[in-house]
């Protein structure tokens, strides 16, 4: 059902990833970002000047374990992790900000989220909550 030759580029331009990218390019049009990508470090919408981002993304884990006890299966969450997290910088490339949760346990909880400074390598400070 692919298209021959056409590798990557043809399995990312599935009719949802088209959707995506056109209802990314339209919010970013109208916000006044410019460029809205999905590549390598996932899904970032940015400004023309490259100061603002926000990179929103989903880090997963599916645990596939069969068990029997006595014959009868067991029942377990494939599931194990759900983490959404939004990330980016604010009004100049070097001030950051994280914030990501866990969803799959109960109840969900705030993993982390912070806002960091760091106007050079050797200076920067970080506030907010951090690996709880």
């Amino acid at each position: 059902m692919g298209v021959a030759g056409g590798g990557a580029r043809a399995r990312a331009r599935t009719p949802r990833a088209t959707a995506v990218l056109a209802l990314a390019s339209a919010i970013s049009g109208s916000a006044g970002f410019s460029a809205a990508a999905a590549g390598a470090e996932g899904f970032v919408i940015s400004s023309p000047e490259g100061q603002n981002s926000l990179r929103v993304g989903l880090d997963a884990i599916y645990k596939l374990e069969p068990r029997s006890l006595n014959g009868d299966w067991q029942d377990r969450d494939a599931i194990y992790a759900a983490r959404p997290f939004l990330s980016g910088t604010v009004f100049r490339d070097w001030i950051r900000f994280l914030t990501e949760a866990e969803l799959a346990q109960n109840p969900p909880y705030l993993l982390y989220s912070y806002l960091e400074v760091r106007p050079r390598a050797e200076f920067g400070f970080r506030i907010g909550q951090q690996n709880s």
